[in-house]
């Protein structure tokens, strides 16, 4: 029986170069955060030229925390080598949203043909500013188990058989700042409203009344989305030594399922921090009124716009977990002492992929665009509705060549791969080299935007014959080349790597 646990943390601070110093107050500049920890350099566009002040979306801070336990029996007898075990997994991510806090300051050429001109005169084109900022925890729980068993069945044929199940529950936020826009309803359902003390009052602002539902109402979990429970894993494998060939041959397959899990920021950004979590607010000139939208008057009341108040984001209530089903075949040959040929084809599928795209794009009719008016929305009221849906899918398939010469204190491997890789969004976002995000989604299906369709090298591990300065008794170097590029790394690499047909436990 073997019992682990473990805990992680990663603790990442990106600050702003004029941290805590109030630069709006010596430009006398009014409206932008009185936050000590937010205070800094406002940002300025001009066109044609290069910004000045701070990122706006910074400072980023974000704390990711991992607890890890499992636990994993062991049981061999006579031709079987059985393993099954259990691990959890707590992840709690907290990062707040303080994008564009100090406020952003634009120019353009609309007053006096010069942006440069219009920055000495104080006259904007636009300002924008993050007038309530929020702050995101996020916290997601795992699950896993998993049995093998590695059968013998004679002194040259072994085989790997094993099940693995696991379960992602879906990601909620401690206080409960989540929204999701539901296709089936037409509805803004928001987790609750025990943050959002003026959540009415917002809601009627932008006339939004019959729009947003409160996820109890709505009959909906605070996590707004339901588990996916059925996530069966098998997975198998041989090794045959091939008798009586002369020289030794082996030959390999494997085949095995792997789920994909939830990726949080982008949930976080999505669902957590527009409306109606904070107030993101724009500030248009008006040409008939010098007055409005100036440096010395940066943001009126009278000419606010809300951002994200007419869009919104959707997460599919019901979605699947992605799965990748990846096979292999390899044939190794023994051609001469130190020398191994390996020859195989690799192959891989994933379903049910994430991808994003709007749900509510314009409907491009001939009878509208004869009249001269706006494409109407199938979702009247609401623009955009960028929503993550869990249809995608991608297929990989390469034949791979591997020549290896071991020598003593050395070795040397030579590789050739031909792959190919299509699918319908090689990102979450959908957006992608080649691509774009429409409502047809398998008009978007192609070649990967990240697949490589030959690659090859050589490699050389030598082993340090004499004693280091560090704690080991040696050193390890690995020199690779291959099209191109060239990299250097130092530490322990074994003599022969091999790889098994599947992975064996989590």
């Amino acid at each position: 029986m073997e019992v682990r646990g473990g805990f992680n943390r990663n603790a990442t601070d990106e600050d702003k170069k004029f941290k805590g110093q109030n630069i709006a107050e010596q430009l006398s500049l009014q409206g932008t955060t009185g936050d000590p920890e937010l205070r800094g350099f406002p940002s300025f566009t001009m066109t044609d030229y290069l910004p000045i002040g701070s990122v706006a979306g910074q400072p980023q801070y974000y704390h990711v925390t991992t607890f890890l336990a499992s636990t994993k029996f062991t049981w061999v007898k006579s031709k079987h080598a059985m393993k099954w075990g259990l691990d959890v997994e707590r992840t709690r991510l907290n990062q707040p949203c303080f994008d564009n806090a100090r406020g952003t300051f634009n120019f353009q050429r609309n007053w006096t043909n010069h942006s440069v001109g219009d920055l000495l005169l104080g006259m904007l084109q636009s300002t924008t500013r993050t007038a309530e900022t929020t702050r995101n925890y996020l916290r997601s729980l795992s699950f896993g188990s998993f049995i093998t068993d590695d059968f013998k069945v004679t002194h040259s044929l072994t085989l790997n058989l094993g099940m693995h199940y696991e379960l992602d529950l879906p990601v909620v936020d401690r206080y409960d700042r989540m929204s999701n826009f539901d296709a089936g309803t037409g509805k803004i359902v928001i987790s609750s409203d025990r943050v959002l003390p003026q959540l009415a009052e917002r809601v009627a602002r932008f006339n939004l009344q019959n729009r947003v539902v409160l996820a109890k109402d709505a009959g909906r979990p605070r996590s707004l989305v339901n588990a996916d429970w059925i996530n069966f894993a098998p997975r198998l494998g041989f090794a045959w030594r091939v008798p009586r060939v002369g020289r030794t041959t082996v030959v390999r397959s494997g085949y095995g399922i792997f789920f994909t899990g939830h990726l949080l920021n982008p949930i976080r950004t999505a669902l957590m921090t527009g409306y109606p979590f904070s107030a993101n607010q724009t500030f248009s000139r008006l040409a008939t009124n010098t007055s409005l939208v100036t440096l010395a008057n940066p943001f009126p009341d009278i000419r606010a716009t809300e951002g994200n108040s007419t869009n919104s984001n959707g997460y599919d209530p019901r979605p699947k977990l992605g799965d990748l089903q990846s096979w292999n075949f390899t044939i190794e040959r023994e051609l001469a002492p130190g020398w191994a040929l390996e020859t195989g084809y690799v192959g891989s599928k994933g379903t049910q992929l994430g991808r994003q795209y709007d749900i509510n794009q314009p409907l491009r009719t001939l009878k509208a665009y004869q009249a001269n008016v706006a494409f109407p929305r199938p979702i009247t009221g609401i623009n955009t509705i960028n929503c993550f849906s869990f249809g995608a899918n991608s297929n990989y398939h390469a034949g791979q060549i591997s020549l290896r010469r071991q020598m003593r204190g050395s070795f040397v491997r030579f590789n050739y791969s031909l792959s190919k890789s299509i699918d319908d969004a090689s990102q979450l976002s959908g957006n992608s080299a080649g691509g774009f995000a429409g409502r047809r989604t398998r008009a978007t299906r192609g070649p990967n935007a990240h697949g490589l369709t030959l690659t090859g090298g050589t490699c050389s591990l030598r082993s340090s014959p004499r004693p280091c300065r560090s704690a080991k008794a040696g050193a390890s170097y690995l020199v690779c080349a291959g099209g191109g590029m060239a990299s250097w790394a130092a530490g322990s690499f074994p003599a022969a790597p091999r790889s098994t047909p599947v992975r064996r436990s989590r």
